[in-house]
């Protein structure tokens, strides 16, 4: 019975000290958080290799998407579906010839709901790609779905009318845009 207590008691001050020492480093490490950058629309946002602008955000209907980019999504009834829109303009400021920006890796966000991009319909409407040479400027339009099912049933009787960002980089800078 005493041992037992003397391994609860030993096992309890490991515990405690094991506490202190993970709030001590967490609260330490300035170059491991992470870091939130906000810009309104049209503003210009430099990176390392990047700078970026947004041209111009709305959201579309699936009838809308249809007649204005031919785009449509048959896995999904029409009234399912809205798709933003993210007109983007970005210049390769970096040290090689040519580059492409990581549009995989962007985000929509509004509040807790998030959604990448939906690179189906992206690369249908920028059939030249995404690549550009250094100290160029080039034009794209970025697509991602707002679909029902991702949202409350308040959340998507409000669809159309939230405020919505774009998230050009995740790590170690968040970088937020505004639309």
């Amino acid at each position: 019975m005493k041992r037992n207590c003397i391994v609860y008691f030993i096992i309890g001050v490991i515990a405690i000290l094991s506490v202190i020492r993970i709030i001590t480093i967490n609260s330490t490490a300035n170059e491991y958080k992470l870091r939130k950058e906000n810009y309104a629309s049209a503003e210009q946002i430099d990176t390392t290799d990047f700078t970026y602008i947004v041209k111009r955000f709305r959201i579309l209907d699936a009838s809308q998407m249809e007649t204005e980019y031919s785009v449509s999504d048959n896995n999904i009834a029409d009234d399912e579906i809205y798709y933003a829109i993210v007109d983007l303009e970005y210049t390769y400021t970096g040290s090689e010839a040519i580059a492409s920006p990581d549009i995989i890796e962007m985000d929509l966000m509004s509040d807790t709901w998030s959604n990448g991009v939906n690179m189906q319909a992206t690369s249908q409407l920028n059939k030249s790609g995404f690549s550009v040479e250094r100290d160029k400027s080039v034009s794209s339009t970025i697509v991602f779905n707002l679909r029902k099912d991702t949202f409350s049933k308040s959340g998507w009787k409000d669809v159309c009318n939230r405020g919505y960002q774009l998230v050009i980089m995740k790590y170690p800078n968040a970088i937020i845009i505004d639309l």
